[in-house]
């Protein structure tokens, strides 16, 4: 079976068994507004230092290490043993400090795939039952920072747990660095009936499908390779050091594709807070645009079919891989060339 469908009982079951443990301590309120690009800076060390300040001192001793350390650079998205301090040991006042503070990072997007992915593994702790061998817990998410919160010193923040690693640095309030940014799905899509299908990196998937379907011969063959589906590389390290893949030049593209290929982008730019996602268009253009994108797949064509992609420029890269359980099983990341961290 490649998708998960779900009884209405089992739904049920499903709902109380996710949320009832997080959504009373307030982590999921989605009453908290967004702030202007033109503030966000400031509100996001706010945040910062009111959710560190909610802590116990235990907690923040455990919380902190050097910014630029070897922990600093130390990232992953499997589940793995994690410094720091994680949602389930956190007071409700603490969750509630930490949701602001991750809603003040990202975009609205960005924020809904984060809980949507947290949502998984509650899923799939009832699919794997008892035997399984991880934890599978919604509550088992990491906050380390490197460098408390300071309106002067560089300092910065993660947010890690399975399938989600995302980092931010900053110098007082002038964000430095958001990426690594890393987002995964397992199961992809969960079929609970009409209207009831959750489907978290649905568009990442799709359009970069589409795209590959609308190449001809010639163009397609230049975007395939002969390699085994590659997974997601160089995690675990401060900077991507390949592959580079030739793929298919964008500059080769007709408009229509040109047009997918800016809009398959864009779908990791949005889960940035709009400041950043409109600098990051800025450097896009000032560094040749769509032109000077090469975008390669490796793997097969279809639906539950192991595949991978790289999309890479001037000056970012795209990994995607949805190799594992019938290709039910996705991991993807948007890295910084120059200044990841």
């Amino acid at each position: 079976m490649n998708k998960w469908l779900f009884s209405a009982g089992a739904l049920f079951l499903l709902c109380v068994s996710i949320s009832a443990p997080w959504v009373g301590g307030g982590f999921l309120d989605s009453s908290l507004g967004f702030a202007s690009p033109a503030n966000n800076g400031s509100r996001v060390l706010e945040s910062a230092r009111d959710f560190f300040n909610s802590l116990s001192g235990e907690d923040q001793s455990k919380s902190v290490f050097a910014y630029g350390g070897t922990e600093h650079a130390d990232w992953h998205f499997i589940p793995r043993a994690r410094r720091g301090v994680h949602l389930g040991e956190m007071s409700p006042d603490s969750r509630v400090k930490l949701n602001t503070l991750l809603k003040r990072s990202v975009s609205d997007i960005g924020h809904t795939k984060v809980e949507q992915i947290r949502e998984l593994e509650g899923i799939l702790r009832l699919l794997e039952g008892p035997g399984r061998r991880f934890a599978r817990d919604p509550q088992l998410y990491f906050v380390t920072f490197y460098g408390a919160p300071s309106e002067t010193e560089k300092w910065a923040w993660r947010f890690e747990g399975h399938h989600l690693c995302l980092n931010f640095a900053f110098k007082g309030s002038q964000l430095i660095s958001h990426t690594p940014a890393f987002y995964g799905a397992n199961p992809t899509i969960v079929d609970a009936g009409p209207g009831r299908v959750l489907r978290v990196l649905a568009e990442e998937e799709e359009l970069a499908r589409q795209l590959l379907h609308s190449l001809d011969t010639a163009k397609r063959s230049r975007c395939l390779g002969e390699e085994v589906p590659e997974e997601v590389p160089s995690t675990a390290k401060a900077s991507y050091d390949g592959p580079f893949p030739e793929g298919v030049a964008a500059a080769n593209l007709n408009d229509f594709q040109k047009a997918l290929l800016k809009k398959l982008i864009g779908v990791y730019i949005q889960n940035f807070r709009a400041d950043v996602a409109s600098r990051e268009w800025e450097q896009f253009s000032a560094a040749g645009g769509i032109d000077k994108i090469h975008f390669a797949w490796r793997g097969e064509l279809n639906l539950y079919e192991p595949h991978s992609y790289l999309i890479h420029g001037p000056t970012f890269v795209i990994n995607y891989s949805n190799t594992q359980n019938n290709a039910a099983h996705i991991h993807s990341s948007f890295r910084r060339l120059e200044k990841d961290f």
